[in-house]
């Protein structure tokens, strides 16, 4: 099975950007992060999961067009901010290759 490194930056308070990395296998690729990626692009608090909401949240925003089941995993590979995330600013894959520690301050 293929795995992608999935890299998701989120504008927490416009313009303060936060970055998430996950782990993913081709078939959470192909069943969430692609047909999420496919609705962001039509709203621009695209991905609302902010304290203080400006549209209205994923669930709303996307019902009928998305499964609540792919809204859910999506988010749980979203950064959060001090006050959550209202866009996603990019969404990102690499193939995932074994990482080589450099540096892990003790205690980390």
């Amino acid at each position: 099975m293929n795995y992608y490194r999935l890299t998701i930056v989120g504008d927490t308070n416009d313009a303060d950007y936060v970055t998430e990395i996950s782990k993913i296998s081709e078939e959470t690729l192909d069943d969430v992060i692609k047909p999420v990626v496919s609705v962001l692009k039509k709203n621009s608090y695209n991905w609302d999961l902010s304290d203080h909401v400006i549209e209205k949240y994923p669930s709303e925003l996307y019902a009928g067009i998305l499964t609540q089941q792919q809204i859910y995993d999506f988010s749980e590979f979203c950064p959060y901010g001090e006050d959550g995330i209202h866009t996603i600013e990019s969404v990102k894959i690499t193939p995932f290759a074994d990482e080589q520690i450099l540096f892990l301050k003790p205690g980390f």
